[in-house]
């Protein structure tokens, strides 16, 4: 052997040795770390209820006040920015009512009376969210409900044409948005609630005189699970039982391979882009070994219709600018494309010996 040619040996069973302990690894990690992340979660939905009230002076020490704060809804988040352990969903998607009875007071120099009213209700604009932090074990769920009211002051006697305006109900810290504390998520993914008489915590109300306040907030919010598994009993055709999605199969003869048609991944049906463009490769067809990844929602779909999402994944390998994603029995390792999601190879995790290549090859070659 040459020296060069003992040199690209050398290199190529190095670049072999890193790809081996990678794959080794994510067969390995993926099952255990697939065990906590919220991906699978579309959207959060329910009710909650809070109430603050309170007496004190305000930031500038100028009025004694009195609050009295309350407000009721139904949150529907359901815009999400997931990226595990960091969750985050959003959304003005649900009813709210509420209402703000408020007054401060002061002496004027003469000693007559100096009041700011600050009253409103029922209803305004609403937003909500939910932030989940996987890595500390907590989780924060905001609000927001701008009531519809009205300033009303009376300077030393004499009454000033109240001024309209948006009061918002829920608690302001430092006139930087609504806020509540962070609790702590339960052991298992699923409902987040308080406890039956809430949670209780202090912060100011009435930005920008930012009086403190006592509140307390029962909520209870269900998960709307995106479902991997839609119920397909094995067949030529199907129809998913959650979202109604057709499905065909025609053997490839001679390969023990199918080529399949899932009915949510045709062009304008609503589904996933990066699944939907896949098939369209094939005119609306997958091959069963052929699949594709969207490492934006990091969910993998399988050539033969179904799906996995990430609270299954885990975290994806990344190699040389590929994902290296386990299968579900941990017999292969899917090498996929970082930017496109093109699935590229499949691999054994303890050889790296490719498998179904002539597939892999068929499809792009079609």
């Amino acid at each position: 052997m040459t020296k060069s040619n003992h040199v690209t040996g050398v290199y190529r069973m190095k670049n072999y040795a890193v790809l081996l302990i990678a794959t080794t690894l994510l067969a390995i990690k993926a099952p255990s770390s697939a065990q906590t992340c919220y991906s699978a979660i579309t959207a959060w939905q329910g009710t909650y209820s809070l109430t603050g009230t309170g007496s004190g002076k305000d930031a500038d020490g100028q009025y004694n006040w009195t609050i009295d704060h309350g407000a009721t809804g139904k949150p529907y988040l359901s815009t999400s920015a997931i990226s595990c352990p960091a969750d985050y969903w959003y959304g003005s998607g649900f009813s709210a009512s509420g209402g703000v009875n408020d007054m401060g007071t002061a002496s004027c120099p003469d000693g007559s009376a100096r009041t700011i009213v600050l009253s409103g209700g029922p209803t305004g604009s609403t937003t909500g969210y939910l932030e989940i932090d996987e890595s500390s074990g907590t989780y924060t769920l905001g609000g927001s409900l701008v009531v519809n009211g009205k300033e009303q002051l009376v300077e030393c006697g004499v009454s000033v044409p109240p001024i309209s305006l948006g009061i918002e109900v829920w608690p302001t810290t430092a006139c930087s948005g609504p806020t509540v504390p962070q609790f702590t998520l339960p052991p298992t993914v699923g409902e987040l609630k308080s406890g039956n008489s809430g949670e209780s915590f202090s912060d100011t109300a009435d930005c920008p005189y930012l009086v403190p306040a006592n509140w307390n907030l029962v909520y209870s919010l269900k998960p709307v699970v995106n479902i991997d598994d839609d119920c397909k009993e094995p067949a030529s055709s199907s129809i998913g039982c959650q979202n109604q999605s057709l499905g065909e199969d025609a053997a490839v003869v001679g390969t023990g391979f199918n080529l399949h048609y899932e009915g949510d991944r045709a062009p304008g049906a609503g589904g996933n882009g990066v699944a939907a463009a896949d098939a369209l490769m094939m005119g609306g067809w997958t091959l069963s070994v052929h699949h594709a990844y969207d490492p934006g929602s990091n969910t993998l779909f399988l050539g033969d219709g179904r799906q996995r999402s990430g609270y299954q994944l885990g975290t994806p390998v990344s190699y040389n600018g590929n994902k290296l994603v386990t299968s579900e029995s941990g017999r292969e390792i899917y090498v996929f494309s970082g930017s496109t999601g093109r699935h590229l190879q499949t691999l054994r995790p303890l050889t790296g010996e490719q498998h179904a290549r002539q597939c892999l090859v068929l499809h792009w070659n079609l």
